[in-house]
């Protein structure tokens, strides 16, 4: 089996808007979620705080804030940038667009990952796993064994 390294990483989490302030977060004061959305009512949640009222113009600022730090740190010329792939997990995917939409508002997965690939500004092939809490891990364990199959350029 070959090797495969992580060459740069972000987060959009409702406990920050990077890694660093998400972790100064987890050991501040235990984190309170919101209790009203449009959708349920009041029940608990956690939202990544984001202004403005359109979920999916919310969601692109969060993505777009996300690429730029993941460019930033991976340094990488634009066109290698522009030739990756998108793996995406999420255990939500559009769960922000049913507030407004209903199921009328929500798409296939591997819709809002080309949204997010378009977003990000990569043009390689586009992939979405949503398996609840494990999404991330699951997306990050597919592309490491595409990576070290040789499936994908390292």
């Amino acid at each position: 089996m070959s090797e495969a390294f992580v060459r740069a990483t972000a987060l959009a989490s409702a406990l920050g808007t990077d890694l660093d302030a998400a972790v100064e977060r987890l050991s501040g004061a235990p984190f309170a979620p919101a209790r009203n959305t449009a959708a349920g009512g009041a029940w608990p949640y956690f939202a990544i705080p984001v202004a403005g009222d359109d979920w999916m113009m919310r969601a692109e600022a969060i993505a777009r804030a996300v690429a730029e730090s993941l460019r930033r740190e991976a340094a990488l010329a634009p066109g290698e940038w522009a030739a990756l792939h998108c793996i995406a997990g999420s255990s939500s995917n559009l769960v922000g667009a049913w507030d407004k939409g209903g199921w009328d508002a929500l798409a296939p997965p591997v819709e809002f990952c080309r949204k997010l690939a378009h977003w990000f500004g990569v043009r390689g092939p586009a992939m979405m796993v949503n398996t609840a809490c494990t999404s991330g891990l699951s997306a990050i364990d597919i592309a490491v064994c595409l990576v070290t199959a040789g499936r994908f350029r390292e």
